[in-house]
């Protein structure tokens, strides 16, 4: 008996943490006062917008909504509500929330590595504001055979990773199926490489990567007419949309230049 009550309380344990948020509302109650917080629960940065509406009879100290970053394992006061002594009183809370700093700052003047192996060609087949799947975003696509090894184009830590899916197909509906790596630099940031092989990648979230080493390899998953790497960088944003940056790479050791479609780039 004593064997089957530990074994449902580890299940209980197990499945309580599974269901664990990334990032949470904190009430701490002091008579008629609520101090709301935001708590960030893992080891990478994530970015929250937290709202206040409906209910009746209570005063807030701040206007909402109230967007936020938060470090990691970080609990932050956003904002301290008063209920009615005198009334009833009860209002509600939301919140929406996504990995990354949203007031990242990007480095104009970085240059980026290829995101390949030294002395490796590959060309562009899709560049910035591409007519296919880049239309008004600054993303490239690298064509290359599965298994191509794929290197950091900067240094930083890793706060997103799928490596779980086999399929791949040439339509939108296999769009969430990619495998992929995404990595938070020291701007605040974020490159993604997609499309990645099953099980492509060794790394985990928290993981600190340089530039230039070999993170992954290449695939066909996710929304894929033919194998390649998708690639970016951008700034999330609490609504769901990104803004993407177009990037310099050193090609030659002597000038940073945007990549254009067609064109194939040898890296130095």
């Amino acid at each position: 008996m004593k064997l089957v009550v530990g074994f449902l309380f580890l299940l209980l344990s197990i499945n309580t943490n599974a269901q664990k948020k990334a990032v949470e509302v904190v009430k701490i109650y002091k008579e008629n006062i609520v101090y709301i917080h935001l708590k960030n629960n893992t080891d990478v940065n994530y970015s929250a917008e937290l709202n206040i509406h409906s209910g009746y009879n209570y005063e807030k100290d701040k206007e909402t909504p109230l967007l936020t970053v938060l470090a990691p394992k970080e609990q932050k006061l956003l904002v301290t509500v008063t209920r009615s002594t005198k009334k009833k009183s009860d209002f509600s809370t939301s919140f929406t929330y996504v990995v990354g700093n949203i007031n990242a700052k990007h480095n104009d003047n970085y240059v980026y590595d290829l995101p390949y192996a030294k002395g490796s060609s590959f060309s562009v087949n899709q560049g910035y504001d591409g007519s296919f799947s880049h239309k008004g975003q600054n993303f490239l696509d690298f064509t290359m055979p599965i298994n191509t090894p794929i290197h950091a184009i900067r240094d930083g830590i890793v706060i997103k990773v799928k490596k779980d899916s086999k399929k791949g197909c040439p339509t939108i509906s296999c769009v969430d199926d990619g495998n992929y790596i995404w990595i938070e630099h020291d701007d605040g940031t974020i490159a993604e490489y997609v499309h990645l092989r099953y099980r492509g990648t060794a790394l985990k979230l928290g993981n600190r990567v340089k530039k230039g080493q070999k993170i992954a390899f290449s695939g066909n998953t996710g929304f894929s007419q033919a194998p390649h790497l998708h690639m970016g960088v951008f700034i999330n944003q609490v609504n769901g949309e990104r803004i993407t940056i177009p990037i310099k790479f050193n090609v030659d050791n002597t000038e940073a230049i945007e990549l254009k479609k067609g064109d194939n780039y040898i890296k130095p």
